[in-house]
């Protein structure tokens, strides 16, 4: 067995998942308050093709301030993701 770094630059790994066929890596970072998406080769464990899937604005109004927290793919291939709220009790 062999391990080896994929990404540099983590501040917060908080959330890590992939599609059904495991082709798209999901990957939250909590400081950066965003979710990329990967191109993720099975064969090679090559990420390719970084891209934002989803970002969380600092001051967005009706969703109020959280930061991603957590991640999950379901068997469809949809994405969740928990935003907790920063300063709640």
């Amino acid at each position: 067995m062999c391990c080896r770094a994929l990404l540099g630059g983590v501040h917060v790994s908080n959330g890590l998942g992939w599609s059904p066929d495991g082709r798209t890596m999901y990957f939250a970072d909590s400081p950066r308050r965003c979710v990329m998406a990967y191109d993720f080769d099975l064969s090679t464990g090559v990420l390719t093709n970084e891209r934002m899937f989803a970002a969380v604005a600092k001051d967005c109004p009706t969703e109020g301030v959280g930061v991603p927290d957590g991640l999950a793919v379901d068997a469809e291939g949809r994405v969740w993701q928990i935003l907790p709220l920063l300063g709640t009790s």
